[in-house]
Protein backbone atom coordinates (compact mmCIF):
# COMPACT_ATOMS: atom_id res chain seq x y z
CA UNK A 1 0.00 0.00 0.00
CA UNK A 2 1.67 3.17 -1.18
CA UNK A 3 -1.01 5.84 -1.34
CA UNK A 4 -1.46 8.07 1.64
CA UNK A 5 -5.05 8.26 2.91
CA UNK A 6 -6.77 11.62 2.75
CA UNK A 7 -7.30 13.34 6.10
CA UNK A 8 -10.58 15.21 6.23
CA UNK A 9 -11.05 18.58 7.90
CA UNK A 10 -13.12 18.59 11.06
CA UNK A 11 -16.67 19.84 11.68
CA UNK A 12 -18.26 18.52 8.50
CA UNK A 13 -21.78 18.65 9.93
CA UNK A 14 -21.31 22.25 11.02
CA UNK A 15 -19.82 23.14 7.64
CA UNK A 16 -22.82 21.73 5.77
CA UNK A 17 -25.28 23.53 8.01
CA UNK A 18 -23.42 26.83 7.68
CA UNK A 19 -23.23 26.50 3.90
CA UNK A 20 -26.93 25.69 3.52
CA UNK A 21 -27.80 28.48 5.96
CA UNK A 22 -25.75 30.94 3.90
CA UNK A 23 -27.60 29.80 0.77
CA UNK A 24 -30.99 30.26 2.45
CA UNK A 25 -30.05 33.72 3.75
CA UNK A 26 -28.87 34.72 0.27
CA UNK A 27 -32.07 33.49 -1.37
CA UNK A 28 -34.20 35.40 1.16
CA UNK A 29 -32.00 38.39 1.92
CA UNK A 30 -30.80 39.49 -1.53
CA UNK A 31 -34.31 39.98 -3.02
CA UNK A 32 -35.51 41.75 0.14
CA UNK A 33 -32.56 44.14 0.06
CA UNK A 34 -33.22 44.92 -3.60
CA UNK A 35 -36.94 45.40 -2.92
CA UNK A 36 -36.19 47.71 0.01
CA UNK A 37 -34.19 49.92 -2.35
CA UNK A 38 -37.16 50.46 -4.66
CA UNK A 39 -38.57 54.00 -4.65
CA UNK A 40 -42.15 52.98 -5.43
CA UNK A 41 -44.82 53.65 -2.76
CA UNK A 42 -45.71 50.48 -0.83
CA UNK A 43 -48.51 48.41 -2.39
CA UNK A 44 -48.66 50.57 -5.49
CA UNK A 45 -48.69 48.80 -8.90
CA UNK A 46 -45.00 49.60 -9.29
CA UNK A 47 -44.28 48.15 -5.84
CA UNK A 48 -46.15 44.91 -6.65
CA UNK A 49 -44.18 44.55 -9.87
CA UNK A 50 -40.92 45.03 -7.95
CA UNK A 51 -42.09 42.48 -5.36
CA UNK A 52 -42.85 40.00 -8.14
CA UNK A 53 -39.42 40.52 -9.64
CA UNK A 54 -37.90 39.95 -6.18
CA UNK A 55 -39.70 36.61 -5.95
CA UNK A 56 -38.44 35.72 -9.42
CA UNK A 57 -34.93 36.64 -8.33
CA UNK A 58 -35.27 34.34 -5.30
CA UNK A 59 -36.39 31.49 -7.60
CA UNK A 60 -33.35 32.05 -9.84
CA UNK A 61 -31.05 32.01 -6.80
CA UNK A 62 -32.60 28.70 -5.68
CA UNK A 63 -31.82 27.27 -9.10
CA UNK A 64 -28.26 28.60 -8.83
CA UNK A 65 -27.87 26.72 -5.54
CA UNK A 66 -29.16 23.60 -7.32
CA UNK A 67 -26.45 23.86 -9.96
CA UNK A 68 -23.78 24.49 -7.32
CA UNK A 69 -24.75 21.34 -5.40
CA UNK A 70 -25.10 19.19 -8.54
CA UNK A 71 -21.66 20.27 -9.81
CA UNK A 72 -20.02 18.02 -7.17
CA UNK A 73 -17.44 20.70 -6.52
CA UNK A 74 -14.54 19.16 -4.60
CA UNK A 75 -14.14 22.31 -2.50
CA UNK A 76 -17.75 22.12 -1.31
CA UNK A 77 -17.34 18.40 -0.63
CA UNK A 78 -14.21 18.97 1.44
CA UNK A 79 -15.86 21.74 3.46
CA UNK A 80 -19.35 20.35 4.00
CA UNK A 81 -19.67 16.88 2.50
CA UNK A 82 -21.53 16.15 -0.72
CA UNK A 83 -23.76 13.61 1.01
CA UNK A 84 -25.06 16.28 3.39
CA UNK A 85 -25.42 18.96 0.73
CA UNK A 86 -27.53 16.70 -1.46
CA UNK A 87 -30.12 16.63 1.33
CA UNK A 88 -30.82 20.28 0.44
CA UNK A 89 -31.03 19.60 -3.30
CA UNK A 90 -34.69 18.60 -3.25
CA UNK A 91 -35.66 21.36 -0.80
CA UNK A 92 -34.19 24.11 -2.99
CA UNK A 93 -35.86 22.58 -6.05
CA UNK A 94 -39.28 22.70 -4.38
CA UNK A 95 -38.64 26.27 -3.22
CA UNK A 96 -37.66 27.33 -6.75
CA UNK A 97 -40.84 25.82 -8.21
CA UNK A 98 -43.12 27.51 -5.66
CA UNK A 99 -41.40 30.89 -5.93
CA UNK A 100 -41.46 30.78 -9.73
CA UNK A 101 -45.17 29.94 -9.70
CA UNK A 102 -46.00 32.93 -7.49
CA UNK A 103 -43.75 35.28 -9.51
CA UNK A 104 -46.26 36.18 -12.32
CA UNK A 105 -49.25 36.34 -9.98
CA UNK A 106 -47.53 38.94 -7.79
CA UNK A 107 -46.33 41.00 -10.75
CA UNK A 108 -49.79 41.20 -12.33
CA UNK A 109 -51.72 41.32 -9.05
CA UNK A 110 -52.91 44.94 -9.42
CA UNK A 111 -53.76 44.52 -13.10
CA UNK A 112 -56.49 42.77 -15.00
CA UNK A 113 -54.87 40.12 -17.15
CA UNK A 114 -56.91 38.29 -19.74
CA UNK A 115 -56.52 34.58 -20.28
CA UNK A 116 -54.94 33.22 -23.42
CA UNK A 117 -51.52 32.54 -24.89
CA UNK A 118 -49.25 35.60 -25.23
CA UNK A 119 -48.35 36.77 -28.70
CA UNK A 120 -44.89 36.01 -30.04
CA UNK A 121 -44.14 39.73 -29.90
CA UNK A 122 -44.39 39.41 -26.13
CA UNK A 123 -41.31 37.18 -26.09
CA UNK A 124 -40.36 37.93 -22.45
CA UNK A 125 -43.73 36.54 -21.36
CA UNK A 126 -43.34 33.58 -23.71
CA UNK A 127 -39.89 32.85 -22.25
CA UNK A 128 -41.20 33.22 -18.71
CA UNK A 129 -44.14 30.89 -19.32
CA UNK A 130 -41.80 28.39 -20.97
CA UNK A 131 -39.38 28.52 -18.02
CA UNK A 132 -42.21 28.04 -15.53
CA UNK A 133 -43.56 25.06 -17.47
CA UNK A 134 -40.09 23.51 -17.75
CA UNK A 135 -39.39 23.97 -14.04
CA UNK A 136 -42.63 22.37 -12.91
CA UNK A 137 -42.18 19.60 -15.45
CA UNK A 138 -38.70 18.88 -14.10
CA UNK A 139 -39.96 18.87 -10.51
CA UNK A 140 -42.98 16.67 -11.25
CA UNK A 141 -41.06 14.07 -13.24
CA UNK A 142 -38.31 13.92 -10.60
CA UNK A 143 -40.90 13.47 -7.84
CA UNK A 144 -42.93 10.77 -9.58
CA UNK A 145 -40.24 9.11 -11.69
CA UNK A 146 -40.77 5.72 -10.03
CA UNK A 147 -44.54 5.90 -10.55
CA UNK A 148 -43.99 6.86 -14.20
CA UNK A 149 -41.59 3.89 -14.48
CA UNK A 150 -38.93 5.97 -16.19
CA UNK A 151 -35.57 4.17 -16.45
CA UNK A 152 -32.92 5.97 -14.42
CA UNK A 153 -30.37 5.87 -17.24
CA UNK A 154 -32.79 7.76 -19.50
CA UNK A 155 -34.21 10.13 -16.89
CA UNK A 156 -30.94 11.43 -15.43
CA UNK A 157 -29.31 12.78 -18.64
CA UNK A 158 -32.68 14.18 -19.75
CA UNK A 159 -33.06 15.86 -16.35
CA UNK A 160 -29.63 17.46 -16.62
CA UNK A 161 -30.16 18.60 -20.21
CA UNK A 162 -33.56 20.09 -19.38
CA UNK A 163 -32.09 21.91 -16.37
CA UNK A 164 -29.44 23.51 -18.59
CA UNK A 165 -32.14 24.50 -21.08
CA UNK A 166 -34.14 25.99 -18.22
CA UNK A 167 -31.17 28.13 -17.21
CA UNK A 168 -30.88 29.52 -20.75
CA UNK A 169 -34.61 30.29 -20.97
CA UNK A 170 -34.51 32.04 -17.58
CA UNK A 171 -31.59 34.13 -18.84
CA UNK A 172 -33.59 35.05 -21.95
CA UNK A 173 -36.58 36.01 -19.82
CA UNK A 174 -34.39 38.07 -17.47
CA UNK A 175 -32.87 40.06 -20.34
CA UNK A 176 -36.16 41.99 -20.41
CA UNK A 177 -35.75 43.06 -16.79
CA UNK A 178 -33.54 45.90 -15.63
CA UNK A 179 -31.39 46.66 -12.61
CA UNK A 180 -30.14 44.11 -10.08
CA UNK A 181 -32.98 41.72 -10.95
CA UNK A 182 -31.55 41.33 -14.43
CA UNK A 183 -28.02 40.86 -13.11
CA UNK A 184 -29.12 38.14 -10.69
CA UNK A 185 -31.17 36.19 -13.21
CA UNK A 186 -28.64 36.52 -16.03
CA UNK A 187 -26.05 35.03 -13.66
CA UNK A 188 -27.93 31.72 -13.79
CA UNK A 189 -26.72 30.72 -17.29
CA UNK A 190 -23.18 31.61 -16.19
CA UNK A 191 -23.52 29.40 -13.12
CA UNK A 192 -24.88 26.64 -15.37
CA UNK A 193 -21.75 26.95 -17.51
CA UNK A 194 -19.58 26.69 -14.39
CA UNK A 195 -21.62 23.62 -13.44
CA UNK A 196 -20.69 22.00 -16.75
CA UNK A 197 -17.04 22.87 -16.22
CA UNK A 198 -16.88 21.48 -12.68
CA UNK A 199 -19.08 18.49 -13.43
CA UNK A 200 -17.32 17.15 -16.50
CA UNK A 201 -13.85 18.74 -16.60
CA UNK A 202 -12.16 16.40 -14.06
CA UNK A 203 -11.34 13.20 -15.90
CA UNK A 204 -12.71 10.05 -14.31
CA UNK A 205 -10.43 7.20 -13.33
CA UNK A 206 -10.55 4.57 -16.07
CA UNK A 207 -10.72 1.10 -14.56
CA UNK A 208 -11.47 -2.44 -15.61
CA UNK A 209 -13.39 -5.02 -13.66
CA UNK A 210 -10.84 -7.33 -12.08
CA UNK A 211 -13.26 -9.72 -10.40
CA UNK A 212 -16.90 -10.15 -9.39
CA UNK A 213 -17.44 -12.36 -6.34
CA UNK A 214 -20.88 -13.43 -5.04
CA UNK A 215 -21.30 -12.91 -1.30
CA UNK A 216 -24.03 -13.79 1.16
CA UNK A 217 -27.32 -11.96 1.21
CA UNK A 218 -27.58 -11.29 -2.55
CA UNK A 219 -24.44 -9.15 -2.49
CA UNK A 220 -21.38 -9.02 -4.73
CA UNK A 221 -17.87 -7.74 -4.27
CA UNK A 222 -16.65 -5.88 -7.35
CA UNK A 223 -12.93 -5.21 -7.64
CA UNK A 224 -11.81 -2.49 -10.07
CA UNK A 225 -8.21 -2.06 -11.18
CA UNK A 226 -7.00 1.18 -12.86
CA UNK A 227 -6.01 0.81 -16.51
CA UNK A 228 -2.90 2.87 -15.79
CA UNK A 229 -1.43 4.58 -12.77
CA UNK A 230 -2.39 4.22 -9.12
CA UNK A 231 -5.77 4.44 -7.42
CA UNK A 232 -6.66 7.96 -6.28
CA UNK A 233 -6.08 8.85 -2.63
CA UNK A 234 -9.18 8.53 -0.50
CA UNK A 235 -10.19 8.42 3.13
CA UNK A 236 -11.68 5.18 4.47
CA UNK A 237 -15.47 5.46 4.32
CA UNK A 238 -15.72 7.75 1.28
CA UNK A 239 -17.76 6.91 -1.82
CA UNK A 240 -17.37 7.24 -5.59
CA UNK A 241 -19.65 7.43 -8.63
CA UNK A 242 -19.36 4.39 -10.92
CA UNK A 243 -20.35 4.15 -14.57
CA UNK A 244 -20.08 0.48 -15.52
CA UNK A 245 -19.63 -0.15 -19.25
CA UNK A 246 -21.13 -3.59 -19.75
CA UNK A 247 -23.62 -5.07 -22.24
CA UNK A 248 -25.47 -6.48 -19.23
CA UNK A 249 -26.09 -3.06 -17.65
CA UNK A 250 -27.60 0.25 -18.75
CA UNK A 251 -25.09 3.09 -18.87
CA UNK A 252 -25.93 4.75 -15.58
CA UNK A 253 -23.88 6.53 -12.94
CA UNK A 254 -24.46 5.40 -9.35
CA UNK A 255 -22.77 6.22 -6.02
CA UNK A 256 -21.24 3.32 -4.07
CA UNK A 257 -19.10 3.26 -0.94
CA UNK A 258 -15.45 2.32 -1.37
CA UNK A 259 -14.93 -0.74 0.82
CA UNK A 260 -11.18 -1.08 0.25
CA UNK A 261 -8.60 0.53 2.48
CA UNK A 262 -6.62 3.54 1.24
CA UNK A 263 -3.43 2.56 -0.51
CA UNK A 264 -4.64 -0.69 -2.06
CA UNK A 265 -3.81 -1.17 -5.74
CA UNK A 266 -7.50 -1.71 -6.61
CA UNK A 267 -10.88 -0.35 -5.54
CA UNK A 268 -13.27 -2.77 -3.84
CA UNK A 269 -17.03 -2.28 -3.63
CA UNK A 270 -19.49 -4.49 -1.76
CA UNK A 271 -22.95 -3.97 -3.27
CA UNK A 272 -26.21 -5.68 -2.32
CA UNK A 273 -29.08 -6.21 -4.74
CA UNK A 274 -31.61 -3.47 -3.97
CA UNK A 275 -33.16 -2.69 -7.36
CA UNK A 276 -33.15 -3.41 -11.08
CA UNK A 277 -29.66 -2.02 -11.61
CA UNK A 278 -27.86 -3.69 -8.71
CA UNK A 279 -29.65 -6.97 -9.47
CA UNK A 280 -27.65 -7.17 -12.72
CA UNK A 281 -24.21 -6.58 -11.22
CA UNK A 282 -23.56 -10.31 -11.07
CA UNK A 283 -23.55 -10.31 -14.89
CA UNK A 284 -20.42 -8.14 -15.02
CA UNK A 285 -17.40 -9.78 -16.59
CA UNK A 286 -13.70 -9.30 -15.86
CA UNK A 287 -12.32 -6.76 -18.30
CA UNK A 288 -15.46 -4.61 -18.48
CA UNK A 289 -14.59 -0.91 -18.54
CA UNK A 290 -15.65 1.33 -15.66
CA UNK A 291 -15.40 5.09 -15.12
CA UNK A 292 -14.90 6.13 -11.49
CA UNK A 293 -15.41 9.69 -10.25
CA UNK A 294 -14.39 10.45 -6.71
CA UNK A 295 -13.73 10.29 -3.92
CA UNK A 296 -16.56 12.12 -2.16
CA UNK A 297 -18.10 12.26 1.29
CA UNK A 298 -16.98 12.86 4.85
CA UNK A 299 -18.14 9.68 6.56
CA UNK A 300 -14.74 8.70 7.95
CA UNK A 301 -12.94 8.37 11.27
CA UNK A 302 -9.93 10.19 9.79
CA UNK A 303 -10.99 13.67 10.79
CA UNK A 304 -8.26 16.23 11.33
CA UNK A 305 -7.86 17.03 14.99
CA UNK A 306 -9.29 13.74 16.30
CA UNK A 307 -6.85 11.92 18.60
CA UNK A 308 -5.66 8.53 17.30
CA UNK A 309 -6.87 6.83 20.49
CA UNK A 310 -10.45 8.05 19.99
CA UNK A 311 -13.21 5.62 20.99
CA UNK A 312 -15.32 4.54 18.01
CA UNK A 313 -18.81 3.05 17.87
CA UNK A 314 -19.96 1.56 14.55
CA UNK A 315 -23.63 0.70 13.96
CA UNK A 316 -24.28 -1.03 10.64
CA UNK A 317 -27.45 -2.34 9.06
CA UNK A 318 -26.84 -5.02 6.43
CA UNK A 319 -24.53 -3.88 3.64
CA UNK A 320 -24.18 -0.58 5.51
CA UNK A 321 -21.06 -2.26 6.87
CA UNK A 322 -19.07 -1.16 3.79
CA UNK A 323 -17.74 2.21 5.06
CA UNK A 324 -16.91 0.64 8.44
CA UNK A 325 -15.18 -2.22 6.62
CA UNK A 326 -12.98 0.30 4.82
CA UNK A 327 -12.12 1.95 8.15
CA UNK A 328 -11.36 -1.39 9.81
CA UNK A 329 -9.20 -2.50 6.89
CA UNK A 330 -7.29 0.76 7.15
CA UNK A 331 -6.78 0.30 10.89
CA UNK A 332 -5.49 -3.23 10.34
CA UNK A 333 -3.08 -2.11 7.62
CA UNK A 334 -2.02 1.11 9.31
CA UNK A 335 1.72 1.52 9.67
CA UNK A 336 1.41 2.72 13.26
CA UNK A 337 -0.59 -0.30 14.41
CA UNK A 338 0.77 -1.25 17.78
CA UNK A 339 0.87 1.15 20.72
CA UNK A 340 -1.61 3.59 19.18
CA UNK A 341 -3.92 0.84 17.92
CA UNK A 342 -3.91 -0.78 21.34
CA UNK A 343 -5.33 2.41 22.84
CA UNK A 344 -8.22 2.63 20.37
CA UNK A 345 -11.42 0.80 21.23
CA UNK A 346 -13.84 0.02 18.42
CA UNK A 347 -17.30 -1.42 19.04
CA UNK A 348 -19.21 -2.73 16.01
CA UNK A 349 -22.91 -3.56 16.30
CA UNK A 350 -23.99 -5.21 13.05
CA UNK A 351 -27.63 -6.00 12.25
CA UNK A 352 -28.54 -8.58 9.59
CA UNK A 353 -31.60 -10.70 8.93
CA UNK A 354 -29.80 -14.06 9.20
CA UNK A 355 -26.20 -15.29 9.56
CA UNK A 356 -26.28 -16.11 5.83
CA UNK A 357 -26.69 -12.38 5.07
CA UNK A 358 -23.36 -11.49 6.71
CA UNK A 359 -20.87 -10.39 4.05
CA UNK A 360 -17.11 -10.86 4.50
CA UNK A 361 -17.87 -12.87 7.65
CA UNK A 362 -14.46 -14.56 7.76
CA UNK A 363 -12.55 -11.31 7.30
CA UNK A 364 -14.61 -9.50 9.93
CA UNK A 365 -13.96 -12.36 12.33
CA UNK A 366 -10.24 -12.14 11.66
CA UNK A 367 -10.28 -8.39 12.25
CA UNK A 368 -12.15 -8.91 15.52
CA UNK A 369 -9.49 -11.39 16.64
CA UNK A 370 -6.45 -9.35 15.58
CA UNK A 371 -7.37 -5.71 16.17
CA UNK A 372 -6.75 -4.74 19.80
CA UNK A 373 -9.79 -3.27 21.50
CA UNK A 374 -12.25 -4.41 18.80
CA UNK A 375 -15.62 -5.65 20.09
CA UNK A 376 -18.08 -7.22 17.62
CA UNK A 377 -21.79 -7.76 18.31
CA UNK A 378 -23.99 -9.52 15.74
CA UNK A 379 -27.75 -8.93 15.85
CA UNK A 380 -29.96 -11.19 13.70
CA UNK A 381 -33.60 -10.25 13.23
CA UNK A 382 -34.71 -13.59 11.74
CA UNK A 383 -33.93 -17.24 12.28
CA UNK A 384 -33.38 -19.35 15.41
CA UNK A 385 -31.27 -16.69 17.17
CA UNK A 386 -33.69 -13.85 16.51
CA UNK A 387 -32.99 -10.64 18.41
CA UNK A 388 -34.26 -7.11 18.19
CA UNK A 389 -32.20 -3.98 18.35
CA UNK A 390 -34.57 -1.84 20.39
CA UNK A 391 -33.65 0.89 22.85
CA UNK A 392 -32.89 -1.38 25.83
CA UNK A 393 -31.11 -3.86 23.56
CA UNK A 394 -28.81 -1.20 22.16
CA UNK A 395 -28.18 0.22 25.63
CA UNK A 396 -27.07 -3.21 26.88
CA UNK A 397 -24.50 -3.48 24.07
CA UNK A 398 -22.85 -0.11 24.65
CA UNK A 399 -22.45 -0.13 28.43
CA UNK A 400 -18.65 -0.08 28.02
CA UNK A 401 -18.66 2.63 25.34
CA UNK A 402 -17.86 6.08 26.77
CA UNK A 403 -20.30 8.83 25.81
CA UNK A 404 -17.41 10.78 24.26
CA UNK A 405 -17.02 8.10 21.57
CA UNK A 406 -17.55 9.05 17.94
CA UNK A 407 -20.48 7.11 16.49
CA UNK A 408 -20.82 6.12 12.82
CA UNK A 409 -24.20 4.84 11.63
CA UNK A 410 -24.92 3.41 8.17
CA UNK A 411 -27.86 1.38 6.91
CA UNK A 412 -31.47 1.82 5.76
CA UNK A 413 -32.98 5.23 6.65
CA UNK A 414 -35.32 3.84 9.38
CA UNK A 415 -32.36 2.04 10.96
CA UNK A 416 -30.27 5.21 11.00
CA UNK A 417 -33.14 7.29 12.42
CA UNK A 418 -33.66 4.77 15.23
CA UNK A 419 -29.95 4.61 16.07
CA UNK A 420 -29.60 8.39 16.11
CA UNK A 421 -32.56 8.83 18.47
CA UNK A 422 -31.42 5.96 20.70
CA UNK A 423 -27.87 7.32 20.94
CA UNK A 424 -29.17 10.77 21.84
CA UNK A 425 -31.28 9.23 24.62
CA UNK A 426 -28.20 7.38 25.87
CA UNK A 427 -26.32 10.66 26.30
CA UNK A 428 -24.22 10.94 23.12
CA UNK A 429 -23.86 14.51 21.86
CA UNK A 430 -25.30 15.22 18.38
CA UNK A 431 -21.85 16.34 17.21
CA UNK A 432 -20.48 12.85 17.98
CA UNK A 433 -23.07 11.03 15.83
CA UNK A 434 -22.28 10.72 12.11
CA UNK A 435 -24.82 9.33 9.63
CA UNK A 436 -24.18 8.21 6.06
CA UNK A 437 -27.04 10.25 4.60
CA UNK A 438 -26.25 10.25 0.91
CA UNK A 439 -29.28 10.17 -1.38
CA UNK A 440 -29.25 10.87 -5.08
Amino acid sequence: MSAKPVTLAAASGLGARLLLLAAVLTVIGAPLIVLAGEQAPPYSPEWWRAAGRSVGMAAALCLAVQFAIASRCRLLDRFAGLDRLFLGHRAFGIAAALLALSHPFIIFYPEEVGLGAPAISQWPLVAGATALTMLWGLAAVARWRAWLELPFHLWLPAHRLAALGLALVVGLHASFVGGPFKAADLALPLIAAVYLLLRFAPRPLHCRVKSVTPLGGEAHEIVLAPESGPVFDHAPGQFAFLTLQSPALPREEHPFTIASAPGEDALRFTIRCSGDYTARLGALSPGDTTFVRGPYGRFSHLVRGAPPADELLFLAGGVGITPMLSMLRHMAASAHAGPEAAKRHVTLIWCNRTPEDVVHAEEIGTLAATLPGFRLHHVFTRGPSTARLDGPGLASLITEVPRQARCFVCGPPPFMAFCRDALLREGFAPSRIHLEEFAL
